[in-house]
């Protein structure tokens, strides 16, 4: 359905206001490959003009979606943010799963493989070697990949944690922070083993987390219950500040991430291939998915940040409610907004309940009770149910991503004996 003239009027122009013209040229150029002076808009346009001109010619290609979220990305102002969604709903809301644009992709991608590489071209495409062009697309997914694994495991734990806040099942915690130092130190030296700086410092946190464990394991041997608590409060403490920080490092990498190197500067036989522009398309689908899904998730990992920070006050016995009503609406404001981004998922519905369920208490009550953390601690663990859901789904585009580690790998070894490149990762 089109943008309602007036909505997109208002949105257009508060996008305007924000977006220097430098940073409009450049998001345009990364969404569409083209240059806004050359293709769509004057340079004496006034900002809001020239958005208006683009997006004129793009909502015609049906590749609005495109230009809008990095619009997204760039504008970190949460009001303009929601006007755009509500303008535009595909931005955010009922965004495609990306195996089937990587699996587009391939298909074009594969097709420009099947092309005779001459002396001549093969001898371009080393340029683009020598300057790791594509080496470094390979090393992006990874690193995209890795930090999303590691992040996914340390919201899992924090969820098997916080399920069982008030009578915790400290063998199950134990289990999982096993599971995670079983797969984790694997994961890191395949995906940033090519990075030893990034792969120590995760290295140097799991194995903080294996001392935890083995004092829990001890705890435990022993029926130690306070000692199991004081472990599993350390845990706690290691891994939210490490899953707001995973969280940070997926979403650098996902904005990083350039596919530039597979569709442009490539030798003029390949560019004149039928495949080549297919190629692009496909990738200029892709870019925006990607993007989308990580700033969906970045957006979760903020509302569980402050839903932590309201949980301390909600964890103060005879607290006075005028305390906590404040971080509580703002809370529960950044919670309603997620759930419009999912409207026909279950989820939504439970989360306006709840939250209607809390504010009823609120409202009727002076200080906290016994009974409204017992709510607030419902609201809490289906909020993280829900979040890693949609965590399992942004892992799910960036396992998709790593196919094409295969025909990039074919490349490089055409072009290089394969002692010399890198040995495919599983």
């Amino acid at each position: 359905m089109p943008a309602l003239p007036e909505m997109r009027k208002k949105a257009i122009e508060a996008i305007g206001e924000v977006l220097t013209e430098d940073e409009i040229v450049r998001v345009v150029k990364a969404a569409t490959g083209k240059d806004i002076f050359n293709i769509y808009a004057g340079k004496n346009d006034p900002r809001a003009i020239q958005l208006a001109k683009t997006l004129d010619q793009l909502e015609l290609e049906g590749k609005e979606r495109w230009l809008l979220t990095y619009i997204l990305i760039a504008i970190v102002r949460e009001k303009i943010r929601k006007l755009i969604v509500k303008t535009w709903p595909k931005t955010l809301v009922g965004l495609p799963q990306a195996e089937n644009q990587v699996a587009s992709a391939l298909t074009y991608l594969n097709m420009l493989l099947k092309v005779p590489l001459s002396d001549d071209i093969k001898q371009e495409l080393k340029i683009k070697l020598k300057q790791d062009a594509f080496k470094q697309i390979r090393h992006c997914i990874d690193m995209l990949y890795a930090y999303k694994i590691l992040h996914q495991l340390n919201l899992k734990l924090i969820l098997v944690q916080s399920v069982a806040a008030t009578d915790p099942d400290f063998k199950s915690i134990a289990e999982q922070c096993d599971k995670m130092l079983s797969e984790s130190p694997g994961l890191v030296g395949t995906s940033l083993g090519w990075n030893p700086e990034e792969a120590n410092i995760e290295l140097d946190w799991l194995s903080r987390l294996r001392v935890l464990t083995t004092s829990l394991k001890s705890a435990l041997a022993a029926s130690d219950v306070a000692a199991c608590f004081r472990a599993v409060n350390d845990i706690q403490q290691l891994i939210k500040m490490n899953l707001s920080r995973l969280n940070a490092k997926v979403y650098k990498a996902a904005t990083d991430l350039s596919f530039e190197a597979l569709t442009s500067d490539l030798p003029e036989n390949l560019e004149d291939e039928a495949a080549f522009d297919k190629l692009g398309f496909a990738i200029h689908e892709l870019k925006p998915t990607l993007l989308a899904r990580a700033l969906k998730n970045k957006l979760w990992q903020e509302a569980e940040n402050e839903i932590s920070l309201v949980a301390d006050f909600f964890s103060i016995p005879g607290q006075d409610v005028a305390d906590v009503s404040a971080p509580w609406f703002a809370v529960k404001s950044r919670v309603l907004w997620l759930a419009e981004l999912d409207p026909d998922d279950g989820w939504a519905g439970k989360a306006r309940e709840y939250s209607d369920q809390i504010d009823d208490e609120l409202l009727q009550k002076k200080t906290l009770d016994a009974q409204i953390k017992a709510q607030f601690e419902t609201y809490r663990n289906l909020f993280r149910v829900r979040f890693l859901a949609i965590d399992n789904t942004l892992k799910l585009d960036c396992w998709s991503l790593r196919k094409i580690d295969i025909p990039l790998t074919a490349i490089l070894n055409e072009l290089e004996p394969p002692s010399v490149v890198e040995e495919h990762r599983p």
